[in-house]
């Protein structure tokens, strides 16, 4: 790709989309002291829309040229349906064949577009689940003050990344983009013996050839539940060990989100996956397919995992005034007493910690519930 004409598809979309997508967060802190987790659920419903018509419409015109095979595909919260306004995107873009540094430039011209549109402080909130995969390459990227350079037609484009993230950005230029990798990566991972979300966590947004068509008969998806209890006793033994809480005034960025987000969102979706795998007449792993279909969780159980994830946003939004990301990428020290002050400001509550552990409480005895009432089913088959 040229760079006038990356730099005029950049202009066209950011002025067309960047305004509609802050106008989603200025709706939630406009009603940011009475919003229900109904109307929660309907914006972030309508955020993840825009989003992917975004990465749909800046795909058609990154790889409108490309002559061989293509597939798009986004995973994680997206995909999932759970996503709130703040959430990274997981785009994930393969080809059948070799030209991986191609690809990988293509990607990171759309990762670059795609954070200035959603207003992300780094590129590096959008990435591959490649990175996950062995790498295939050690070719070094060259950060300093936490961006590095691109060069297009001997011009050169800045592309800025959170701190922290030299890491990331070196497993996401050195992964592969073979669609036969990850096909077998993911069916390595959804098997009698192992169970995890992200394995069926994908929803297809563009492709060109035969690589959609290819990902949808070679994605082998297990529907065993000979060993599902074993996972419920492992799950549950987890939830059980997941016991920190916050006794002190600070503590680090990445301590908070593993306390508040990341185990109990992680241990959230465990759960919605031995679901999918028992409950035959779900088809989509994603919330809304839950929320309309599942017998075994209730509406109202699903709106509790919308409530602990406004919650977190809530967290984000306050992180967010002081031109901080939930990350943990950070070992940033947060003051409790003063993100309570601007939490009582702008939400008129009291302690977002305590509405976190709360909603986290409240996640956790529901998934015991669920847990145990599959197991109560199985048990009744033999």
């Amino acid at each position: 790709m040229n760079y006038n004409k990356y730099n005029k598809i950049s202009k066209k979309y950011i002025q067309k989309y960047k305004n509609k997508i802050d106008k989603i967060k200025y709706r939630y802190k406009k009603a940011i002291k009475t919003i229900d987790n109904k109307s929660f659920m309907k914006l972030c419903k309508k955020h993840r829309k825009l989003t992917i018509k975004i990465i749909k419409k800046i795909s058609k015109e990154f790889f409108k040229d490309y002559k061989k095979d293509i597939i798009i595909l986004t995973s994680g919260s997206l995909a999932r349906h759970s996503n709130n306004l703040y959430s990274d995107i997981d785009l994930n873009i393969f080809t059948n064949n070799y030209e991986f540094e191609k690809i990988i430039e293509l990607e990171d011209l759309i990762a670059n577009l795609l954070y200035k549109i959603m207003n992300f402080k780094g590129r590096d909130k959008i990435h591959s689940m490649a990175v996950y995969l062995p790498l295939i390459s050690s070719k070094k990227i060259d950060m300093s003050n936490n961006s590095y350079i691109k060069t297009l037609d001997n011009k050169k484009i800045v592309i800025n990344c959170r701190p922290n993230s030299e890491q990331l950005i070196f497993e996401n230029y050195n992964s592969t983009r073979n669609i036969n990798n990850i096909l077998e990566y993911l069916n390595k991972n959804d098997t009698i013996n192992s169970l995890n979300e992200w394995s069926n966590c994908f929803e297809i947004i563009y492709s060109k050839g035969k690589l959609k068509k290819l990902y949808n008969n070679q994605r082998k998806k297990c529907n065993d539940i000979t060993n599902l209890t074993i996972f419920i006793d492992n799950l549950i033994s987890k939830i059980n060990k997941d016991d920190k809480i916050i006794l002190h005034n600070r503590i680090k960025n990445s301590d908070l989100k593993e306390i508040v987000k990341t185990n109990t969102l992680f241990n959230t979706y465990a759960m919605l996956a031995i679901v999918y795998r028992y409950e035959k007449k779900i088809k989509k792993f994603n919330l809304d397919e839950f929320y309309s279909k599942s017998s075994i969780i209730s509406k109202e159980e699903i709106e509790k995992i919308f409530n602990h994830l406004k919650n977190v946003q809530n967290l984000q939004i306050i992180l967010d005034s002081n031109k901080i990301d939930l990350t943990s990428h950070s070992n940033k020290v947060i003051d409790i007493n003063k993100i309570n002050k601007q939490y009582k400001k702008m939400f008129n509550k009291n302690n977002i910690i305590n509405d976190l552990i709360l909603s986290k409480k409240e996640l956790y005895d529901m998934i015991k519930k669920i847990l145990n009432k599959i197991r109560r089913d199985l048990y009744e088959q033999k």
